[in-house]
């Protein structure tokens, strides 16, 4: 496990997966409007089944391969910065507030992969997406909320030691 920690805390791994989050973010801005503008992520239930009818079948076909090619390193991205900045922030009890950021990378892989499948129009499988995409959002915005607050208080032992 220290070794796990000692890579996701290397300032080499934050700097490269902050940027890579930044670059897939920059995808996503310019792809969207190849999908109709509203993608199906943060979608479920009704919403979700309103969102995909009203796509065409090429806007369906863009928003698979936007899934695949930048909504599958998504996760990791985000997952591996978020959870090295709580690493590094609080070290005796990392882990433990780390979890939602690690939580995030496999429940956030799976609803892609929900995606992809309805995509192609496998739509019986939506029904697992009603499940997984509360619960990413949910942990999502936790590590979101927790990666804020060590960066801050990263920036700020930071401040205070150069002083």
């Amino acid at each position: 496990m220290q070794t796990f920690k000692a890579f996701l805390t290397r300032r080499s791994v934050l700097w490269g997966s902050f940027i890579i989050f930044m670059l897939l973010n920059l995808g996503f801005f310019f792809w969207m409007p190849h999908v109709g503008g509203v993608i199906l992520d943060e979608s479920w239930g009704e919403g979700l089944q309103r969102i995909y009818d009203s796509m065409t079948p090429d806007q369906r076909r863009s928003h698979g391969w936007m899934t695949l090619i930048l909504d599958m390193p998504y996760p990791l991205a985000y997952g591996v910065w978020y959870a090295g900045l709580a690493l590094k922030a609080f070290p005796k009890l990392g882990w433990w507030i780390a979890l939602p950021a690690l939580l995030t990378i496999p429940i956030d892989l799976t609803e892609n992969t929900t995606q992809v499948l309805a995509l192609l129009g496998e739509m019986d499988i939506l029904a697992l997406k009603n499940i997984v995409t509360p619960l990413k959002l949910l942990f999502f915005i936790s590590a979101s909320l927790i990666a804020l607050a060590s960066l801050v208080l990263l920036i700020m032992r930071r401040v205070r030691h150069s002083d």
